[in-house]
């Protein structure tokens, strides 16, 4: 039980983003660590970071990825390269709409057309800090400690009370979000209609895929709902392949490691004894 725990809790992310332009680029934090996939989810990567940094957001600018962290804006070049700086902001939320990266930070919406370099206020925000932000076109949400706000020509305006869901727009422009009661996307401007009956603690919408982090691993909505039955909550899920090792560092003791390659080991030639069969 022990080491499917320490398994489990490898890819859990408190955000996640993914490519709009490449279906298997995929990127997920759990707020000290950063993971990075591109093979769709089959293995991710740890990127190397500095210690203590927290992070708090991320989003792709094409086949860029970019992170808020406590330190300021960082770009992530790739799964062995360590980040670069790109701004000393320190942005509670991003969100990337095209070629512009938006963020919010000190009271303020920002937006970015030259990667996160530098950022010029749009608008001030009904209150701060931000924890969800998503763009599409002219349309701007963001979540904060009194609900779900939408940037209007006169203003803000509550669209929801609760502040419990993460949001993320969709390459084509269309808004979802995501809380413990289920998937929900924009079908009008206050309307919002279920789409799938799984929560959640993280959301992004990729290429050809809609990547949710449940708290036991950060899965495409396709394989959350094999098996699902409507009206049941998703708590029973099956671990996916992608959570199936840990990384050395991750497990205890030396013992423990052995034990967790026995047990691998094991289930490896079980799988292939009944595909003999």
């Amino acid at each position: 039980m022990g080491l499917a725990v320490l398994a489990l809790s490898w890819i859990v992310g408190t955000s996640v983003a993914a490519s709009a332009h490449d279906p298997d680029l995929v990127a997920a934090t759990d707020g000290s660590r950063l993971l990075l996939t591109h093979d769709g989810g089959y293995s991710w990567h740890r990127v190397p970071f500095p210690v203590l940094t927290r992070i708090h957001s991320l989003a792709f600018l094409g086949r860029d990825l970019v992170a808020s962290t406590a330190r300021g804006l960082m770009a992530v070049p790739g799964p062995k390269s360590p980040p670069a700086i790109r701004s000393r902001l320190h942005l509670d939320a991003v969100a990337s709409a095209g070629d512009s990266l938006w963020g919010t930070d000190g009271g303020f919406l920002l937006l970015s057309k030259d990667g996160g370099f530098q950022f010029q206020p749009v608008a001030a925000l009904p209150e701060a800090p931000v924890h969800g932000l998503a763009v599409s076109g002219r349309r701007v949400v963001i979540v904060a400690a009194s609900g779900m706000w939408a940037r209007t020509p006169s203003g803000w305006r509550v669209i929801d009370p609760r502040a419990d869901w993460t949001i993320a727009a969709s390459p084509e422009g269309t808004f979802y979000r995501l809380s413990s009661d289920g998937l929900q996307k924009s079908i009008r401007q206050d309307e919002w209609q279920l789409v799938a009956t799984v929560g959640g603690r993280a959301l992004a919408i990729g290429a050809s895929a809609t990547w949710i982090s449940t708290g036991r691993g950060v899965m495409r909505l396709g394989e959350l709902l094999q098996g699902h039955k409507p009206g049941e909550p998703r708590s029973d899920l099956e671990p996916m392949r992608e959570l199936a090792k840990p990384p050395a560092s991750n497990l205890a003791s030396p013992r423990l490691a052995a034990a967790f390659r026995r047990l691998s080991s094991a289930g490896s030639r079980s799988s292939e004894s009944s595909s003999e069969r």
